[in-house]
């Protein structure tokens, strides 16, 4: 009978190892659903959850100054986020640290979004990379009657050197916008927003505050 527990609990204990790696691995598996003006958009789905995670690669010719100079310009987000509204700067450390509200449009019947974020700009001392990191504060400021507040959100910008000149960005997000909306528009809505948002992100850190910018608390890359 020992032996017959202890070969079952074994037989048991291999299942879950091999669930939990299966479970890894999907998690880990991302797919190319869209590939537009060097724009690739990458989905996976995540256990436990019907809304995919995003990752977004795309060439930008520019200074890796000038495109953190635009990400810090919080204020500027609604000339190149897909469908912002609104972003005002809440609390303000530094550059390198910032508290701000985001306002989304969302087509008529659902109802518009919005969010209170942290973001961080962070670069490692030896590798150079840069990150730009934004993570929800939901109940930093109260709910307007008129929106939903997103309940999770996580973000971040990876920015390295592209060896033929200006750089890459690689932008990752999980979302959970709230409401009772199907997974599917939303998988749709976050799928398009990259390829909108980078191309217009594009443009704007051509403009003379951005493209001239000095980030003194950046290493050179």
């Amino acid at each position: 009978m020992k032996k017959l527990r202890k070969k079952l609990s074994r037989y048991i204990l291999l299942i879950a190892v091999v669930v939990l790696s299966s479970n890894l691995f999907a998690q880990q598996e991302w797919k190319l659903v869209k590939d537009e003006n060097g724009i690739k958009v990458y989905s996976r789905m995540v256990p436990g959850s019907a809304i995919k995670e995003l990752k977004t690669v795309a060439k930008i010719n520019a200074k890796a100054e000038s495109f953190v100079a635009v990400l810090a310009d919080v204020t500027a987000q609604p000339k190149y986020v897909y469908s912002c509204l609104e972003s005002k700067l809440l609390s303000y450390t530094s550059k390198q640290k910032q508290i701000y509200y985001q306002h989304i449009y969302v087509p008529w019947p659902l109802t518009n979004r919005d969010g209170v974020f942290f973001q961080q700009i962070q670069q490692d001392s030896i590798t150079k990379i840069i990150t730009v990191s934004a993570k929800l504060l939901p109940a930093y400021i109260p709910i307007y009657e008129d929106r939903v507040r997103i309940p999770k959100m996580n973000s971040i910008w990876t920015i390295y050197p592209d060896p033929n000149g200006g750089i890459i960005g690689e932008y990752y997000i999980s979302i959970n916008p709230g409401g009772d909306v199907p997974s599917w528009i939303v998988n749709l809505f976050i799928e398009q927003a990259p390829i909108e948002s980078v191309a217009q992100l594009r443009k704007v850190v051509e403009l003379p505050e951005y493209k001239n910018a000095k980030m003194p608390f950046l290493l050179p890359q």
